[in-house]
């Protein structure tokens, strides 16, 4: 029985690292500075329950006080489960966004205390084996190394059955009603295996009755919420959660408008459904790209890096079909297939012959393509966010990625990126270093945006490159209004490549 608890433990502790991740995301991002605050705080934590594990049990151990801990690190994860978006929704929304800050803080408000008692398990666990089975020194290292192996291997099947199975079938709000559920039953197998010795308590039957009401509690919860999820908009007319992102469709009824967001509060594609299927929401950045798209004179072979709710193909389209454009293929990468359906189901994607869609990283892909060369494009659109930072990934911008980009385009190819950033403090530094590294890779770049789009503190930027000067009447599109040439005269001192790329420094 012991063995099987600590097996337990540790799997529960991967379960928990993961799926409070997926948690996390919609509100702070998944960053590396958000992986390192829940990872360190987890680490912090597990080290200080195993040091605490280890004098609990020196002072008069037994199966009942087991079952306590075990009980009350169950007991914090359904806490956890009925409180977490509320707290995350709070806290986030502070006027001091510092994701620093915030990352620690939230990790050790939902991690600390459930790591530190399923960290005390397992001493505790092995305590009582060496005790019960009378184990002597000689022999102890058996049952040492065997309780050891037993942890690992349960971290091994909760990090494979959180990120292969877990997360894409079921909700968050399940996963942490599942582990708080395995916890209190296995708690409950404890208590029952000490019967003989306890069964005349009245603590032992009060301790019994609360397990089984909050199992029975945990179980009507989950399934009211499978049928009832919690979103982050009140609006939403379809959420879920996906490997990796939380998913979210809301409807102004108002307004005509429908949008796609990642959890957070920004908007990744506006559907107008009162404008002409060949135009679009937004009025800013998506206009550069489609004036791009209409004047560019050879265009047969397009490639699209992060489609989203494909509003961008979408107009393409419809605009090639309106226009009579000869656009061989578009080749669209997108890391969730999830998404893809979704745009069929609430954005009009349309469904054609020639869109050839890829899930996978777009890097993957371009690292793969970029080898092969198996075909060259003339038009290359690049509109990748990782998260409620707004910053591209960033191995999508490194050196050695803009050099997979140049191999892949045509000799007067266009490539188009989307660059959420500001004119002024950090994000002007980092809209620099995009800037730096694409201009380090292609000889003409040229940054577009437009005008009225900078009242905001945090607007599109679009980055114009090519091998060749444009064409003269895209260069002319350019230079009238509502479009401003942003000029950046000097480049930033260091490149950023594969093997140093801070670009988490210029998190807002």
């Amino acid at each position: 029985m012991l063995e099987l608890v600590v097996f337990i433990c540790g799997l529960s502790v991967m379960i928990m690292e993961l799926a409070g991740m997926r948690v996390i995301t919609p509100f702070l991002g998944s960053s590396f500075i958000v992986w390192t605050s829940v990872i360190g705080v987890i680490m912090t934590s597990l080290s200080l329950g195993y040091f605490l594990g280890g004098k609990y049990a020196d002072r008069k151990p037994s199966v009942m006080k087991l079952a306590f801990v075990i009980f009350l690190s169950a007991l914090y994860l359904f806490l956890i489960s009925i409180s977490q978006f509320e707290f995350l929704q709070k806290i986030t929304s502070s006027a001091l966004f510092n994701i620093y800050f915030l990352s620690v803080i939230v990790a050790i408000v939902l991690f600390t205390i459930p790591s530190i008692l399923l960290a005390m398990v397992s001493p505790y666990a092995l305590k009582l084996a060496i005790l019960n089975r009378n184990i002597l020194s000689a022999n102890s290292g058996t049952i040492i190394g065997k309780f050891s192996a037993l942890a690992t291997i349960g971290s091994i099947v909760g990090t494979f059955a959180c990120g292969f199975f877990l997360i894409s079938f079921f909700g968050i709000d399940t996963i942490f009603y599942f582990l708080s559920c395995l916890l209190l039953i296995t708690s409950f197998l404890l208590c029952i295996s000490a019967y003989k010795t306890f069964l005349k308590s009245k603590v032992f039957i009060f301790f019994i009755i609360i397990q089984l009401i909050i199992l029975i509690f945990a179980f009507f919860l989950t399934c009211y919420y499978k049928k009832n999820p919690r979103v982050i908009f009140p609006d939403s007319i379809f959420s879920k959660t996906t490997p990796y992102s939380y998913i979210c469709v809301v409807q102004d009824v108002k307004h005509n408008l429908r949008g796609l967001s990642t959890g957070d509060s920004f908007f990744y594609s506006i559907l107008n459904s009162n404008l002409p299927k060949d135009d679009f929401a937004d009025k800013y950045y998506h206009k550069v790209f489609m004036d791009v798209f209409k004047l560019k004179q050879k265009k047969s072979d397009v490639l699209v890096l992060g489609n989203a709710a494909g509003l961008f193909v979408r107009g393409m389209v419809y605009n090639s079909e309106k226009n009579d454009f000869n656009i061989k293929n578009y080749d669209v990468v997108e890391i969730d297939k999830e998404l893809t359906q979704i745009a069929y189901d609430y954005f009009d994607f349309p469904k054609r012959d020639n869109i050839h869609m890829y899930y996978e990283d777009a890097r993957t892909f371009l690292n793969r393509e970029s080898i092969l060369q198996n075909k060259k494009y003339d038009l290359i659109y690049f509109d990748i966010y990782s998260g409620v930072n707004l910053l591209v990934p960033s191995h999508l911008l490194s050196i050695e990625n803009f050099q997979n980009i140049n191999k892949l385009m045509q000799k007067e190819g266009i490539l188009l990126i989307n660059v959420v950033s500001s004119l002024e403090g950090k994000m002007f530094k980092y809209l620099k270093q995009v800037y730096t590294q694409v201009k380090t890779v292609f000889p003409f770049v040229k940054i577009y945006y437009i005008e009225e789009s900078k009242n905001s503190n945090f607007f599109n930027f679009v980055i114009i490159a090519s091998k060749e000067k444009m064409e003269t009447d895209v260069q002319n599109r350019f230079m009238k209004e509502p479009y401003k040439e942003l000029v950046i005269d000097n480049l930033s001192d260091k490149l950023y490549t594969d093997l140093y790329n801070p670009f988490e420094y210029f998190t807002f």
